[in-house]
């Protein structure tokens, strides 16, 4: 077996539990940037992302048994990774969802309210943030009462207004 079937497979198995370790830092350092909970949602995990996180290692483990050419391991092992981090930011942060007193944090990932331009009501169920440097931010909910609460509490902290959707 040549050697990069066996590295690329053992760096990708090696990676996970790096993974792992960088989202919870993530959680940690978003969670003193955002402060307390003003109001929490129930966060609810997706049995998707369990299965994700068992089936990666599997997949990166099949390297060891199949040999494949140099660019599909590292494709293969690749895949296996990003998954494997995509799934744990997901089910980490699924349990801290909500609105803080210095940010909101939402489906794996945080924004801070001092950088925050503007906001507004896309639609009944998706709000949509305009940062700093004009980077955009889109949040969907899963029922309209749940984003109501989300503006009255971003309305007490700064008034909704209009942008434009155009590049700048």
């Amino acid at each position: 077996m040549p050697s990069y079937a066996i590295i690329i497979p053992a760096a990708a198995l090696c990676l996970l539990p790096a993974c792992a370790a960088v989202v919870l830092l993530r959680l940690r350092k978003a969670l003193r940037a955002v402060g307390p909970a003003i109001e929490k949602f129930s966060g609810k995990i997706r049995l998707q992302f369990i299965g994700v996180i068992l089936a990666s290692p599997l997949l990166v483990s099949l390297l060891f048994i199949r040999s494949f050419d140099p660019l599909s391991t590292f494709a293969i092992a690749g895949t296996g990774v990003i998954g494997f981090y995509i799934a744990c930011q997901d089910l980490f942060f699924s349990r801290y969802c909500g609105v803080y007193a210095r940010g909101i944090v939402w489906n794996g990932s945080w924004i801070e309210f001092v950088s925050v331009e503007s906001w507004r009501r896309l639609d009944p169920y998706s709000l949509s943030l305009l940062l700093t440097g004009r980077e955009k931010r889109i949040f969907a909910f899963p029922d309209s009462a749940l984003l109501d609460r989300v503006s009255a509490v971003l309305a007490r902290l700064m008034p909704p207004e209009e942008y434009a959707d155009g590049l700048s």
